[in-house]
């Protein structure tokens, strides 16, 4: 299967231990971002499988209009805004969104920032 990753600014994706799985499947991971439908569609003319990272990539009805060989897009995100959900449904591509909690972020800042807080108060001066 040809897999392309676009959006990885960081050259993280190779790093992960789940990419080890992804062994026997040509994989192309782009670092930089591009908006261009032309060039969005010229780098994944071929791909039969999109993994997109966060909301960085917009898939749209003009794009997808330019990928006869796509069959499924993973999101690893919870968050979609930049797909069309319906143009995917019109070209029978399926959309796998990644689990978790869309709050999560916040969350955890609530949940470090009582012991910040903490230390704080025991290092400031009365």
């Amino acid at each position: 299967m040809r897999i392309v990753i676009p959006d990885d600014y960081q050259d993280a994706v190779r790093n992960l231990d789940c990419f080890s799985k992804l062994a026997g499947h040509e994989v192309t991971v782009y670092q930089d971002s591009v908006e261009d439908v032309e060039t969005l569609a010229a780098r994944f003319q071929d791909a039969e499988a999109l993994v997109l990272i966060r909301e960085r990539t917009a898939i749209t009805e003009d794009l997808l209009a330019r990928l006869p060989k796509l069959n499924f897009i993973s999101q690893t995100g919870r968050g979609i805004p930049h797909i069309d959900v319906d143009a995917c449904t019109r070209h029978g591509i399926p959309v796998a969104v990644g689990g978790g909690s869309p709050y999560a972020t916040a969350e955890l800042t609530w949940v470090w920032s009582w012991p910040l807080c903490a230390i704080f108060r025991r290092k400031s001066p009365d």
